[in-house]
Order: C-alpha cells, then structure tokens, then sequence
C-alpha cells in the first residue's frame, strides 16, 4: 500500500470533520482494511481478535497504527 500514509490521513481528516473524533476502527474500515460485517463479528465476540479479519498484515496494521498516532 504505496500511499497509505495519505490514506489513513484523509480517513481520519473526513472522521474528525464530521464528528469530531476519529476511531483507529473507523479508519481501517474507512481505507478498506476491515469489512464492516467482520468488524461486528469481532465486536460481538465471534472473532478472538481484531487482526484476524483484517485484509491486512500485522505488519502493515502496525504501520497504519502508527500513522494514526502521529
């Protein structure tokens, strides 16, 4: 994901425009990273963590995290 950086930063610049807060799951849904059906399966506890059904590796996971953070 060559422009990831950017990706996470406009998700999170729409997010915090139209409720002021931006969710690290809001994001990765928003770039196509988690599918909203497989983000409730996890939040209903039919998934043991989050990372499993994510389209990403943890590798890149860890990347976009950091992105959020700065």
């Amino acid at each position: 994901m060559k422009d990831m950086p950017s990706k996470v930063h406009d998700a999170m610049y729409r997010q915090i425009q139209s409720r002021d807060y931006a969710a690290p799951v809001d994001v990765l849904m928003d770039i196509g990273v988690l599918d909203k059906a497989r983000y409730d399966d996890w939040r209903a506890g039919r998934v043991p963590f989050l990372e499993a059904v994510c389209t990403a590796n943890l590798h890149k996971l860890s990347e976009m995290m950091k992105e959020v953070r700065s």
